[in-house]
């Protein structure tokens, strides 16, 4: 099952208990109406945002995919939200960080297999 539809059915669950709840404490019919329109805009708010998250590409590191996941809904809720901006910052500069040093691990780490394939075993070259 996709992860959208997995989320659509639990804000579809959690609207469906609050409007029971919301029944069962005796509200008026306008604070029940209101609260219908209200549900209807943040449904249609969540499912943008679920669509975005779902069609973001992820790749093996789960750090990585969890802010890129969040960066994904911060850019699908920016007209709604208006901290999108500097939160969208926020979350590019510390993927932007992380791959920087994911790069250059691997940039070490290549370094050093060279090394010790031509056996200089971290000593300048020339020298034994």
């Amino acid at each position: 099952m996709e992860r959208s539809t997995i989320i659509r059915r639990s804000v579809l669950r959690f609207v469906a208990g609050c409007f029971l709840i919301f029944c069962f404490t005796g509200c008026t019919g306008y604070e029940i109406q209101t609260l219908g329109n209200e549900l209807s805009e943040v449904q249609g708010k969540v499912a943008t945002v679920a669509e975005a998250v779902g069609k973001q590409t992820y790749g093996p590191d789960e750090t990585l995919n969890l802010l890129k996941a969040l960066q994904a809904g911060t850019v699908a809720s920016s007209p709604f939200n208006p901290y999108a901006l500097p939160i969208g910052a926020g979350l590019t500069g510390l993927i932007a960080m992380l791959e920087a040093l994911r790069r250059k691990e691997k940039g070490s780490r290549k370094y050093a297999e060279h090394e010790l394939r031509n056996g200089n075993n971290g000593k300048p070259p020339g020298k034994k």
